[in-house]
């Protein structure tokens, strides 16, 4: 039985992002359009808040479909790291 471990992919590193269109949905979410590697990327979303415990979170959502069982699948992913995510919340902030 193979195993791997999960580390950033070689891929991950060399995807450049410039996001092209951000609208503030409500506190702490974001709609955001973005180009990653030549590709348009649009009807993305950056959620950020506080958990119970009291600490932060932020995370990126990709474009989702609803499929006949009822769950959402996205259509359009890549590995978003943690400086890959950082600039992309910079760049959002900066359109705002």
């Amino acid at each position: 039985m193979i195993t791997e471990k999960k580390t950033e992919t070689t891929e991950a590193k060399n995807v450049t992002v410039k996001v092209i269109r951000a609208n503030k949905v409500k506190e702490g979410s974001y709609a955001f359009d973005m180009v990653a590697n030549d590709i348009n990327v649009y009807g993305c979303f950056l959620n950020q808040g506080n958990k119970k415990d009291g600490t932060e979170y932020s995370f990126i959502d990709f474009p989702s479909r609803k499929g006949k069982d009822g769950n959402y699948y996205n259509y359009v992913w890549f590995p978003i790291t943690k400086a890959i995510r950082a600039d992309i919340e910079s760049q959002i902030e900066g359109l705002l």
